[in-house]
C-alpha cells in the first residue's frame, strides 16, 4: 500500500472513532530549494543539490525553514480550531523561477538548471507511481 493510501486510511479510522486530530503538512524547505552556482558558494547550504526546472518553474511551493517546523506546530497544536483540520504550515509561496531570479540577484551567477518538461517526468511519475512509496 503506498505512504500516502495508508495515511488516509489511518485519518479515516481516527475520524469514524471521533478521536479529535489535527493534520499538519509543511511546506518545501527552503534548504531544498536552492540552486547550486558555478562557483560553488552556496554549496555549504544545499541539502540535496537539485537543479532541475519542473514542467516551466512557474507553479508556486509552499516554502518554509526547517528550523521553523517546531514553532508552527506548536503554534497550530495550541490553537483550537485546529482540531478536526488539515493545515499547511509555510512562510511563503514561491515559484522555481522566483527563486532561480533571486539566487541569480544575490550571487551575481546564474545557477546551473536542467528543464524537465512535463512530458519528460511523465515517465518517471508512471515508474514511482507504480512502487510503494
Amino acid at each position: 500500500m503506498k505512504l500516502h493510501d495508508k495515511k488516509e486510511e489511518i485519518l479515516d479510522h481516527i475520524q469514524r472513532i471521533y478521536l479529535p486530530y489535527t493534520v499538519i503538512d509543511v511546506g518545501w524547505w527552503y534548504k531544498l530549494t536552492v540552486l547550486r552556482v558555478p562557483s560553488g558558494k552556496l554549496d555549504h547550504g544545499l541539502a540535496f543539490p537539485n537543479n532541475n526546472i519542473i514542467a516551466g518553474g512557474n507553479t508556486p511551493s509552499a516554502l518554509l525553514n526547517v528550523l521553523d517546523v517546531g514553532k508552527y506546530v506548536a503554534a497550530i497544536i495550541d490553537d483550537p480550531r485546529t482540531i478536526n483540520k488539515k493545515v499547511l504550515a509555510d512562510t511563503e509561496a514561491k515559484m522555481q523561477n522566483e527563486v532561480h531570479e533571486l539566487v541569480d540577484k544575490v550571487t551575481g551567477e546564474k545557477p546551473e538548471c536542467t528543464e524537465l518538461s512535463k512530458e519528460q517526468l511523465e515517465p518517471q511519475y508512471l515508474q514511482f507511481k507504480g512502487t510503494d512509496e
